[in-house]
């Protein structure tokens, strides 16, 4: 008999998460659990049986995916609760909305000048950017139109480099006859090669 009694009794097991064989003392684990090789291996356990018992897949999945996975869980629900708002405050959303775009719009006309490059109009009402280069259409097709263009040309730092600062009869002038009646010693190559064929363009 040992000086201080029986040796401590050794169990091998083998870890449910990992398949790992390993040896441990029997008297450090509880008798009718789980034996795991590692606390991580016993958190893995965990959380599959926590999701399967709250009803779940124990699939584990990352914050985004499980964020996703919500949002189309209660898809219908959000969009209830979202239209609801919606109507509710539709009056203050849009005040806002057109806040935002009057102060965007603002950036890029003190950006550009303040007003029309050609005829020297000022009423922001009228004004908007136009695309020297002719490829304006290219950059709608990659930002979409309107606020996005404003947005994208402030987040480049408001390139002057193929911009300007046109009032919409210029700018019109210039897409439809190659050159704008203020200055027609200016011209502009046209092209009335539609990006997306459709009824034909009457504009001569």
């Amino acid at each position: 008999m040992a000086k201080h009694g029986k040796p401590p009794k050794i169990m091998i097991a083998k870890c449910p998460v990992c398949d790992k064989e390993f040896r441990d003392y029997a008297s450090n684990r509880r008798k009718g659990e789980e034996h795991f090789c590692s606390a991580e291996c016993r958190a893995a356990w965990a959380g599959v049986h926590n999701s399967i018992s709250r009803g779940g897949d124990g699939q584990k999945r990352s914050k985004a995916d499980k964020d996703a996975l919500d949002y189309r869980k209660h898809a219908t629900k959000r969009r209830q609760k979202a239209t609801s708002y919606y109507q509710k405050n539709r009056d203050a959303i849009l005040a806002e909305k057109q806040a935002k775009n009057l102060a965007l719009k603002k950036e890029i006309v003190a950006a550009y000048g303040g007003k029309c490059r050609c005829c020297g109009e000022d009423h922001i009402e009228f004004l908007t950017i136009d695309h020297m280069n002719g490829d304006g259409a290219a950059h709608r097709a990659r930002t979409g139109k309107g606020r996005k263009i404003y947005q994208d040309l402030k987040e480049q730092g408001f390139p002057q480099d193929g911009y300007q600062l046109l009032c919409l009869n210029c700018n019109i002038a210039l897409g439809f006859y190659g050159y704008c009646p203020h200055h027609p010693e200016i011209t502009r190559p046209l092209n009335h090669v539609p990006r997306k064929p459709g009824r034909p363009r009457t504009v001569k």
